[in-house]
């Protein structure tokens, strides 16, 4: 999740914040997209490492 970020959300968040309405490129959806595409990523990561916590508590508890 933290290399997702580095590589995805931060560089966006770094040009970003300089823009001004007046300063706005024409390529901002490229980097809309790519900041989605970021947190989506993110958000897959966090259910899996979710679901992996779970598989392995039931398996602990002698489930299945």
């Amino acid at each position: 999740m933290l290399a997702d970020f580095f590589v995805f959300n931060r560089p966006v968040n770094e040009v970003l914040s300089s823009w001004t309405l007046a300063t706005l490129p024409a390529d901002w959806n490229n980097y809309r997209v790519r900041w989605e595409i970021g947190h989506a990523l993110t958000d897959l990561f966090s259910v899996i490492a979710f679901a992996t916590l779970i598989h392995q508590r039931i398996h602990e508890r002698g489930g299945s």
